[in-house]
């Protein structure tokens, strides 16, 4: 009997472990995606948009659209 609470036990707090990783991995992860078209680079942060640069020479860089989305 003894075996199996200490069983259930560490079972238990591995699944609190687990969770909690998971919990701190998508507070702190921050990724783009970047979808290339002929006229234009779009951004992504997930199924959002976060903007598009047009290739041309006024165009704003990346850099700055991921910037102001972190803002």
């Amino acid at each position: 009997m003894k075996y199996i609470l200490f069983a259930i036990g560490c079972i238990m707090i591995g699944f609190g472990i687990g969770s909690a990783y998971a919990e701190s991995k998508q507070i702190n992860a921050r990724e783009y995606q970047i979808r290339l078209e002929p006229d234009a680079a779009y951004l992504y942060d997930g199924n959002r948009l976060v903007g598009v640069v047009p290739y041309n020479d006024n165009a704003t860089g990346l850099d700055s659209l991921i910037l102001a989305d972190n803002l």
